[in-house]
């Protein structure tokens, strides 16, 4: 069986799904405006690869929660732990 991408059935790619947990150190919050900073360059990043998703924080710790395609995930892994 084939799918045939026209504007009555789109073609989506499958959407994955990555939760995970950091912390950020005392030293990391030497300014009042680190937090802003985080979240404005999350957005911005998240935008140009299509990944949508949630960010909290408390306590010295991040909670993130972010969807998109299987290879922007990949990605965004990479960047975070080294490649």
């Amino acid at each position: 069986m084939s799918t045939i991408n026209d504007s009555t059935n789109p073609v989506t790619p499958d959407l994955c799904q990555l939760v995970y947990i950091s912390r950020i150190t005392s030293t990391g919050l030497s300014s009042p405006s680190t937090l802003n900073d985080i979240s404005e360059t999350a957005v911005e990043r998240n935008q140009i690869d299509n990944v949508t998703g949630i960010l909290c924080y408390g306590n010295g710790y991040f909670l993130q929660c972010v969807e998109g395609s299987e290879q922007a995930l990949t990605n965004l892994k990479k960047s975070f732990v080294g490649g």
